[in-house]
């Protein structure tokens, strides 16, 4: 279960997060620092995942093959 601290911290993350164009983001497709995840995946939780030091969460996500580099 989400903690209300959980909850905000997707709130803030949704609210930092746009589609952009391609443009902006090849500088970090190039430099290896864009992480592609399955379309059946909240891209959001990955972030939160990530912001949160989840390792177990990414761990899981990672032996199940959900993203692309």
């Amino acid at each position: 279960m989400s903690t209300e601290q959980d909850k905000l911290l997707y709130a803030k993350i949704n609210l930092e997060t746009a589609q952009i164009p391609w443009k902006e983001l090849e500088r970090f497709f190039a430099g290896g620092m864009v992480i592609s995840v399955d379309e059946n995946v909240d891209m959001i939780q990955v972030a939160q995942w990530m912001a949160s030091d989840d390792v177990a969460a990414i761990s899981c996500m990672l032996e199940k093959k959900r993203y692309r580099r």
